[in-house]
């Protein structure tokens, strides 16, 4: 009777182990809005980030910015506007090709212009944000593109 009393108990144990492992993988890896992975609180976007940049990259380097918005531009409500509606989801095996030219949107707060939120885009949708892989599932790069020109 022992035994089967300190079975159940592990077995009891191992499933709540694997239920709240799954609930911090889906957490992880569930797709999320592009807004709540850059600022912790999304509704305080506006005063966490006073200009939005987007440089096109080539071989690593900032080659020239095609964008630069600010609050009071119009540009900034557009641009907040797309990328509130942009999704994205942690990758686990895929990542970005580096050799892949991509682009780098830098969200920049006043308060404190040293410490810019960068996010690096690449031709292909995948995105690197605070150094983790994620993939653009809802939104697309070639509409932010357009508004630029």
């Amino acid at each position: 009777m022992r035994r089967s009393k300190r079975f159940n108990l592990v077995v009891a144990a191992t499933i709540l182990a694997l239920c709240i492992t799954g609930i911090l993988f889906y957490a992880e890896y569930g797709t999320k809005s592009l807004v709540d992975e850059l600022v912790t609180n999304p509704d305080k976007f506006e005063e966490v980030v006073d200009s939005i940049t987007v440089w096109e990259m080539n071989g690593g380097v900032d080659n020239k910015s095609i964008l630069i918005a600010t609050k009071e531009d119009a540009l900034y409500k557009e641009v907040r506007s797309m990328l509130n509606n942009w999704e994205v989801k942690r990758t686990l095996f895929k990542s970005s090709d580096a050799s892949n030219s991509y682009y780098k949107i830098v969200f920049t707060d006043n308060d404190h212009p040293t410490n810019p939120i960068n996010l690096l885009i690449s031709k292909d949708e995948m995105l690197n944000i605070h150094a983790k892989e994620y993939e653009l599932v809802k939104g697309d790069l070639d509409d932010l593109l357009k508004i630029t020109n």
